[in-house]
């Protein structure tokens, strides 16, 4: 969102999201929005903002609280704020809690789409009630950064359903560094698990015509490298916008 001065205070008001956001309308609020709100301590005639996920921002009133109800006062194209286009970030499911700091991460930097991968040296299976969690720590953090299109954890894959992607993967065996490396056509990013990819996989990847880059000298964890990719990726195309 491109705001003038009077309304830069707006950009620091408790954040939920909301279907239908137009201005003048009146909506009741979805239960984790109140939730959200009640949480906040934001009383009666007290104001927010609101995303309806899809590229708009508005500022809303609080004018009912049983049920809670609002009525949209302002409502603002905020795009700018997002990447026009961003690779899908997939990355290899391990044990470590730190991933959720990683997915929260990935989508402040502006990630939209992250996907759960099973590889050889992956957990084998990710729980519904994990990837539920984990996409309401995306939206989450999505809300925190002041994004407003929603991010995607998708359905967790097999390593063979990635074939036909036109991807890359990262080997601390590569010799070109991901920093100097030519992103425009690329559509999905691989982090490996905790011990990397296997030589298989890394073999298969190439015959599939994915390139493969390193992000230095030093052996990263599943979770830094999802971070430090994702912040890479994000700055170079900030700066190509």
């Amino acid at each position: 969102m491109n705001v003038d001065s009077k309304e830069d205070h707006y950009f620091w008001l408790p954040r939920v999201v909301v279907e239908g956001l137009e201005k003048g309308q009146v909506l009741p609020l979805p239960s984790q929005a109140a939730y959200h709100l009640r949480v906040r301590r934001v009383g009666l005639h007290q104001r927010f903002l609101a995303t309806d996920g899809e590229g708009k921002e508005g500022v809303c009133r609080l004018v009912a609280i049983d049920p809670m109800t609002a009525e949209v006062e302002e409502v603002f194209n905020c795009e700018d704020r997002e990447l026009s286009r961003c690779p899908v970030l997939a990355f290899s499911v391990v044990k470590d809690q730190r991933l959720e700091w990683a997915i929260k991460g990935a989508v402040e930097m502006g990630m939209r789409r992250l996907l759960p991968m099973i590889t050889r040296r992956s957990l084998p299976r990710v729980s519904c009630s994990k990837l539920e969690r984990w996409r309401r720590i995306a939206v989450e953090a999505m809300k925190q950064c002041g994004g407003v299109l929603l991010p995607e954890v998708l359905d967790p894959v097999a390593f063979d359903e990635l074939q036909g992607w036109r991807g890359a993967f990262f080997s601390p065996r590569a010799s070109g560094l991901f920093i100097e490396s030519r992103i425009e056509d690329i559509e999905l990013l691989a982090i490996g698990p905790e011990g990397g990819f296997t030589p298989e996989e890394e073999e298969t990847m190439l015959n599939w015509g994915w390139r493969c880059y390193n992000l230095g000298p030093r052996v990263l964890r599943t979770d830094t490298a999802m971070v430090a990719v994702a912040a890479i990726t994000a700055q170079r195309m900030w700066r190509e916008r």
